[in-house]
């Protein structure tokens, strides 16, 4: 959600429609609209004020009106101290993300152990989490080893979600503890690299090599089996450990992990209706009215779901939203009327529950919306003399500062307090309740909460499931800023600054001149902020060069786990993407392309798949069924070669190549790599592509076009591939 809503936001208002007069007697108190004309403000404000205005006015040289000047500059600092110096704070913790590139002494490169010498393995993103930004770094999910020949060295690997570069750098200890049945285990420290330690974050790995000779000293005799215990700590606090025995090894098992799965976002009102008796008030004329669309209509569409290979749906808000608010319902669930109750027109809590329970028998997690920043305009808390308390009276969003994001109205919207322990209290346990039919949230509106309520929340759910998974919307092209989120409160992020990317290269029309672009600018604007406007205007409607891909997916050093990242091309707050293509189908075709070779958890938007159209409220029309067929297959291809691959779903990515109109990239696990080409010009393109320095694929192999027949041979350490125009390459090695 942005700070305007494109399709179903009101026009920004500032407060609730006046009382009328005759009607003033009643008295009735609006809780989050301002009582004062100004804010109060921090008591050390006027302290601030005077000395910068005392300071000033002496720079002044007693001239009276640089003196004035001054006063007043100290006036404006001492007004709004608390504001400024809350979002400086929030602006340093942004600065904080930045990792710093360490340079490291050469270490010896270790071929990775495979599947065959796994001895355990386990769920991620169920570790104690730190909130530091370092947590999937110590998140393990497997653990390996291997004996070898007498004279080779001991193998031992401790795979994790994500090794973030420089975590071993004051961030993480990893400790084994060998057991062959001795009086006191054998303990390692991997905490640094050295000439038998490495933390590959190639392979997401920390390997170990052992001389045997150290080993029998210690008293194990070859061939002896050893129980291994591998912990990741920081500060010495246990935070994911795992065990395994080397006589006892294990098969890879199915193991669910987030990273690399799909997501679909099925509007609810706007996908499917099938229930017409709950069709009340419905009137599917009206772009901003209830069309119909229910969870009985989720349910007659799961098989469809389940032959795009979606692994999870994503359903808008649950709540009893308000209606007829200005001539406008809350069809898309932002503008909450009762958190504890069902949606009516979307069907009772027990249809909701009946949908989690057949979408988990097709092997599909659910995924709700949540709005968690704010009520809806008529909710009656705003009015509840006991709940004044809940609201901050601050008015709407008059700046960018961090202060009044968390603390103004979003487009006049009540803005719930969550500093206020009572209403963190609500929250949590409304959503507790609203988890028992959801395996996930998607968290609305992420900028315009606090960060301390959001971790609270993030570990609450995890109280109340494990397994949870949550994913935010910070709707921002600043990779440092998003990156703050996912390390400090959320297990993921939308990426919105690499969907913007992905937009700039792929939809844009060189050809279009400046007057088609003000021509489109004029369409777009009435249904976006200027911002968003002029930056559709700018770069989206123009084509711009690959290396913007390459520089948004460089800032992945900033997050703690940019395998779990949220990717899309498009979503419920923007032009659809063809609407951006100027009608030329292959770019949409070749921006899923991308989408589901590059790193991260796509995330479908309903009716992209059959390249739906939409500017402004049109972006939310209803599912056009049947449309486009054969861009659809093309998607279930995208969707099927991803689910089939390990690398690319949990791979790490490593860029090869970047020119103007061609980008290639690696997805590389240890027994499988997939190399993504991309041509986005108007022809065929041959490329000679060098391998990854770490690249497991052997000299001569034979890489398997995913989509077609041909084949590519490795010569010299190198692949040369031709791509056709507006087209890509997934080449496999396996």
């Amino acid at each position: 959600m942005k700070i305007q809503r494109l399709p179903s936001s009101p026009p920004p208002t500032p407060h609730l429609p006046a009382p009328k007069p005759e009607e003033a007697q009643d008295k009735v108190v609006y809780n989050h609209l301002p009582a004062h004309k100004f804010r109060v403000r921090h008591p050390l404000g006027a302290v601030v004020g005077a000395g910068a205005a005392v300071g000033l006015n002496a720079l002044a040289q007693g001239n009276l009106w640089t003196g004035l000047a001054a006063a007043g500059v100290g006036a404006f600092l001492g007004a709004n101290y608390s504001t400024l110096l809350y979002s400086g704070q929030s602006k340093a913790r942004e600065i904080s993300n930045r990792t710093t590139q360490h340079s490291k002494k050469e270490v010896p490169s270790f071929e990775p152990l495979k599947a065959e010498h796994l001895l355990a393995q386990r769920a991620v993103g169920q570790s104690q989490r730190h909130y530091d930004g370092y947590d999937s770094s110590r998140d393990i999910a497997a653990l390996y080893a291997r004996e070898g020949r007498p004279e080779q060295a001991y193998a031992i690997e401790v795979e994790v979600a994500h090794l973030r570069p420089a975590a071993e750098l004051g961030h993480l200890d990893t400790q084994l503890e060998l057991n062959w049945g001795q009086a006191h285990p054998y303990r390692l420290n991997l905490e640094k690299d050295d000439q038998s330690t490495r933390h590959s974050t190639t392979f997401n790995r920390i390997q170990k090599r052992i001389d045997k000779d150290e080993l029998r000293r210690a008293g194990w005799r070859d061939g002896q089996a050893i129980a291994i215990q591998a912990v990741t700590t920081d500060e010495k606090i246990p935070l994911s450990q795992i065990e395994g025995r080397t006589d006892n090894p294990q098969t890879p098992g199915n193991i669910f992990r987030w990273e690399g799965k799909t997501v679909y976002y099925a509007v609810t009102d706007r996908f499917h209706n099938g229930d017409r008796s709950n069709d009340q008030g419905t009137d599917p004329g009206n772009p901003q009215k209830f069309h119909g669309g229910d969870w009985q209509g989720v349910i007659d569409k799961l098989d469809y779901l389940k032959e795009l290979n979606v692994d999870c749906i994503w359903l808008s808000c649950p709540y009893e939203a308000q209606r007829d608010f200005l001539g406008m319902d809350g069809f898309h669930g932002y503008w909450p009327q009762d958190f504890t109750k069902a949606e009516p027109g979307f069907g009772t809590r027990e249809k909701l529950h009946e949908l989690t329970e057949k979408a988990h028998a097709k092997g599909m997690k659910v995924m709700l919306d949540v709005v968690l920043n704010h009520t809806g305009y008529g909710h009656p808390f705003t009015t509840d003399p006991a709940k004044k308390a809940w609201f901050n009276a601050n008015g709407n969003i008059s700046g960018l500062g961090q202060w009044e994001m968390e603390n103004g109205s979003l487009c006049g919207l009540p803005d719930l307090c969550q500093q206020n322990p009572e209403v963190t209290k609500y929250l949590v346990e409304v959503h507790k309740d609203w988890l028992k039919d959801a395996d996930a949230f998607r968290v609305d509106a992420m900028r315009h909460l606090p960060e301390d309520f959001l971790r609270t929340f993030n570990q609450e759910m995890k109280k109340e499931r494990p397994d949870f998974y949550g994913v935010g919307e910070a709707f921002w092209l600043k990779s440092n800023f998003v990156a703050g989120y996912q390390n400090r409160t959320s297990d993921s992020m939308f990426d919105f600054p690499l969907a913007y990317a992905i937009r700039r290269t792929f939809a844009g029309d060189p050809s279009r001149d400046l007057h088609d672009r003000i021509e489109y600018w004029k369409e777009v604007k009435p249904h976006a902020s200027q911002h968003e406007a002029w930056r559709v205007l700018l770069d989206s409607h123009k084509s711009q060069d690959m290396s913007l891909l390459s520089e948004a997916l460089s800032n992945d050093k900033l997050y703690d786990n940019p395998l779990k990242l949220g990717t899309f091309i498009d979503n419920h707050d923007m032009v659809r993407f063809m609407s951006d293509t100027a009608g030329d189908i292959r770019r949409q075709e070749q921006a899923l392309a991308f989408l589901y070779g590059v790193r991260g958890t796509p995330h479908l938007y309903y009716g992209t798949e059959v390249a739906m159209e939409g500017i402004g409220p049109a972006n939310r029309n209803d599912m056009e069924w049947g449309k486009n067929p054969e861009l659809t297959e093309k998607f279930r291809r995208f969707s099927q070669a991803r689910k089939g691959s390990e690398a690319l779903q949990i791979g790490s990515q490593q860029e090869i190549h970047c020119a103007k109109d061609t980008y290639a990239f690696a997805r590389i696990r240890p027994e499988e790599e997939v190399i993504c080409v991309f041509n986005k010009g108007d022809e065929p393109q041959t490329l000679t592509l060098p391998l990854h320095k770490e690249s497991p694929i052997p000299e001569s192999a034979l890489l398997k076009d995913m989509f077609g027949d041909e084949a590519v041979q490795v010569q010299d350490r190198a692949l040369t591939v031709t791509v056709p125009p507006k087209g890509y390459r997934y080449l496999q090695w396996k």
